[in-house]
């Protein structure tokens, strides 16, 4: 019993430590919608527009009109898809975007999560 009280503790220390790291290295949006979604196969780049202003998250990024992902993130299919789908919709999506120095997609603020609220 002592083997698997010990072993929980051990998870929840590391799944708390785990989801420190990930909040601490994206920060979330506002509630939005989108009104713009493209793809550019000459910067390998998805480009998303808010409608209203682009939140400045991560500083270090200088263009302040579109938030991005790259085409070549592992998970790029699945967040390009549920954004598509969101802005089709006109459903609320909450972005989070990486803040670490120097973490911009041509000079954009990059895209690590997408929330939507139906």
């Amino acid at each position: 019993m002592k083997l698997v009280k010990g072993t929980l503790k051990t998870l929840l220390v590391l799944t708390l430590l785990i989801a420190g790291v990930t909040s601490a290295a994206n920060k979330q949006t506002a509630l939005m919608t989108i009104d713009l979604v493209r793809a550019s196969e000459e910067t390998d780049t998805a480009y998303v527009r808010p409608v209203g202003d682009v939140e400045i998250k991560n500083t270090s990024c200088s263009h302040t009109d579109l938030y991005a992902i790259s085409m070549s993130d592992p998970n790029f299919q699945t967040l390009y898809a549920t954004l598509l789908s969101a802005a089709a919709a006109k459903q609320k999506v909450r972005l989070w975007i990486s803040d670490n120095s120097g973490d911009c997609l041509v000079s954009r603020q990059r895209i690590r999560v997408v929330d939507v609220f139906y």
